[in-house]
Order: structure tokens, then C-alpha cells, then sequence
């Protein structure tokens, strides 16, 4: 099957860089999973084996295991073939949503908790999905990874926080793996450190150097945030200049 230049492209890239051993395990994986190995052209790049290669820590064969997981997954729940209308309703309440770019040019993604959200858990997971598939859609040349901000200033949370949480922490374990560049948890409350205590010994030593503990008001979480973000691209809530998109307008102010 032919590839799109732009995949060739990131394809060349992607390679560039890698080690003589890095590059032979790289064609052990391309043996199993040839180009034309699933309907998706973006899964099979050189750039897409190569993420799973770097999350299995160059294990050939748990790569390949994983990236055929990963595509009876795709074929099964098709995340790439949910209409922005099927989650129109729970992005309406401003609760997840991208917005701006960090200074590596990676889409942020805001999650606030806090926002009432009277959806299930599995609306509310297949919209982060949506989400994930519309933020690597929106990505440049070269940009692989997306930053979050996961505000919980506000005490208020849905019952089934947890439950969702922990969904979604499994999807993108399993099947986005190096796709988190950074991810900034504010003022998160006692639960969610007890959740990430018990399911830390499943989360790879990768992804938990990601991921910051942000404690304290408007002037401390600037400080956090703007050494990956700059102002231009942080929304006015935490001290820089973006604005919430209309459609998210629900979205309340952390205190100052």
C-alpha cells in the first residue's frame, strides 16, 4: 500500500536518529508488521513501530505483541472513526478539551475534573479518546507527544472519577504509548495519589518522570506550568493570555 508523503516524511525522520541496533530491531518489528499490515497508514510508519519499540524498551517481540493488541483494539472500538457529534454533548460542558500548544509545539489537552459531568463513565472515555485521535490529527512535522493539564482546584468531582481516571490511564498505556511529553496534575486531591500509588507499579518508569504534582494557587501554578508553556499559549486562568474557547466558557477560574 502506498504511504502518504507526509508519513514518508516522519517516516525519515524517525529514523535518522536511531543506533545501528536500534535500526535492525527496528527491521525485525517492519518484518512482522509490514506497511500494508493494518488499514491505518499512520499505525505502520517507521515513526508509529518506533514508539512502541521505545515503550517496550527495544523488546522486539513485546512490540510487536503490543502493536498487534493495538490493532485488533482499533479494529474492534474504531477510535478514529468517532464523529466530533457523537461527543458534542460532553464537550459542551468544557470539562476536556485541546487548547493552545506547549513550547515544543505539542497540543494541551485541559481535563477538569471539577466540571459537573453527568455522563457515564464510558461517554466520558470515549470522548478522551476522541480527543486523543483530534490532538495527534492536529499535530506538526515531527511532534509526537501531547502536554495535559489535569486541574482539580475545585473540590467538586463525579462519583465515578476514579473509574474513569483509571480508564483512561489504561488506554493510553495500552494503545498511545509515547504519546504523553508532559503531563501537570493540579492541586490533585488524596484519591487520586492513592489511585497512582496503587497502580504506579503497572505505569512504566517513562511515563511516571512525566508526570508533575502541582500544588497551590494561580501565582504558583504559573510559575509551574510557563517553563513548558508559554503565556501566549496558557489560558488566562493560570496567568497567561489564552482564552477558553467559546464552547467551553463552563470552565471556572482557579482562585488567585
Amino acid at each position: 500500500a502506498e504511504i502518504p508523503r507526509t508519513l514518508q516524511t516522519h517516516r525519515m525522520a524517525a529514523v535518522k536518529e536511531l543506533t545501528t541496533e536500534q535500526r535492525e530491531k527496528l527491521e525485525i518489528v517492519r518484518a512482522e508488521i509490514p506497511i500494508d499490515a493494518y488499514s491505518e497508514p499512520a499505525m505502520t510508519t517507521d515513526a508509529s513501530l518506533l514508539r512502541y519499540l521505545r515503550a517496550e524498551e527495544w523488546h522486539v517481540q513485546k512490540a510487536v505483541h503490543r502493536l498487534r493488541d493495538t490493532f485488533r483494539w482499533r479494529e474492534e472500538q474504531r477510535p478514529h472513526e468517532i464523529a466530533r457529534e457523537e461527543v458534542a454533548d460532553v464537550l459542551a460542558l468544557g470539562s476536556l478539551y485541546r487548547n493552545g500548544v506547549d513550547r515544543q509545539g505539542r497540543p494541551i489537552i485541559y481535563v477538569k475534573p471539577a466540571v459537573r459531568n453527568p455522563h457515564t463513565a464510558e461517554r466520558r472515555i470515549q470522548t478522551m479518546i476522541w480527543t486523543l485521535e483530534e490532538a495527534i490529527n492536529s499535530m506538526g512535522e515531527g511532534v509526537e507527544k501531547m502536554c495535559w493539564i489535569l486541574d482539580f482546584s475545585s473540590r467538586a468531582r463525579s462519583p465515578d472519577g476514579r473509574q474513569v481516571a483509571q480508564g483512561v490511564l489504561t488506554v493510553l498505556q495500552n494503545h498511545y504509548p509515547e504519546r504523553l511529553g508532559i503531563a501537570f496534575l493540579l492541586n490533585a486531591p488524596w484519591w487520586m495519589s492513592a489511585l497512582f500509588t496503587v497502580i504506579s507499579p503497572f505505569i512504566e518508569t517513562a511515563t511516571k518522570r512525566k508526570i508533575h504534582w502541582v500544588n497551590g494557587k494561580q501565582a504558583d501554578l504559573f510559575v509551574a506550568l510557563s517553563t513548558e508553556i508559554d503565556p501566549s499559549q496558557l489560558e488566562c486562568a493560570y496567568g497567561g493570555t489564552l482564552e477558553v474557547p467559546p464552547e467551553f466558557c463552563s470552565v471556572k477560574k482557579p482562585s488567585s
